[in-house]
């Protein structure tokens, strides 16, 4: 699966190479340096489970998946070819999925939106800015075992990825990502018995617009 996303990268890098290479001005170099906000889609495709913390019942991993979109606000330093920065993402849609095992009726996991604080370290290559990030990211999951209460819980986590940007017209960049998500275990106690909801570990391909003030 995570597989796959890499694959969808690389096929987006190359269009978004072909299509700022088509529309970049002429003229001084793109400064990828200063203030910037943009907004993106991006399709995402992940693992969850649910299990019992007494026995040894469980639904086994199963897949979620979804696409998502929303904005980013963010910061770069430059210091020679090399830029450093910060970013504020904020994200919603629905990554979900339904397992079952020992579950029979079925648990539903679905996170729903996430914030994420992330700091970025990049490096112009070409025209382009190629760029690792990392951070802290705090997410809203839906939980929801069939015939019984729906539950949302807040679950802390993680994230790190990779991006590549390259220069349109007036400002604007043509940004594509491929991002990681990892977030903590959280526990359903709404109604019936109580679960551990675990392994909730998300892979995101986005693609999206930016522009630099």
């Amino acid at each position: 699966m995570i597989r796959n996303l890499w694959a969808a990268l690389c096929l987006a890098l190359a269009g978004g190479m072909a299509a700022g290479g088509a529309m970049a001005q002429d003229g001084p170099r793109f400064d990828y340096s200063g203030l910037y906000a943009g907004f993106s889609t991006a399709y995402s495709a992940g693992r969850s489970e649910w299990s019992d913390p007494v026995g040894p019942t469980s639904t086994g991993e199963f897949d979620i998946s979804g696409r998502i979109g929303g904005a980013i606000l963010g910061y770069n330093w430059r210091i020679g070819e090399t830029y450093l920065g910060i970013a504020l993402d904020l994200t919603a849609g629905e990554i979900g999925g339904i397992g079952h095992g020992g579950c029979p009726a079925g648990c539903e996991t679905a996170l729903q939106y996430y914030g994420a604080l992330r700091g970025q370290i990049g490096h112009r290559v070409g025209e382009g800015h190629l760029y690792g990030f990392i951070g802290i990211a705090q997410a809203r999951i839906d939980q929801h075992p069939a015939g019984f209460a729906r539950q949302q819980r807040n679950a802390a986590g993680w994230l790190a990825g990779i991006g590549y940007e390259h220069p349109l017209d007036n400002g604007w960049t043509l940004r594509t990502e491929l991002q990681y998500m990892d977030f903590e275990d959280t526990i359903y106690s709404a109604s019936g018995p109580t679960r551990t909801v675990s392994s909730n570990h998300v892979g995101m391909i986005r693609i999206g617009l930016t522009r630099y003030f």
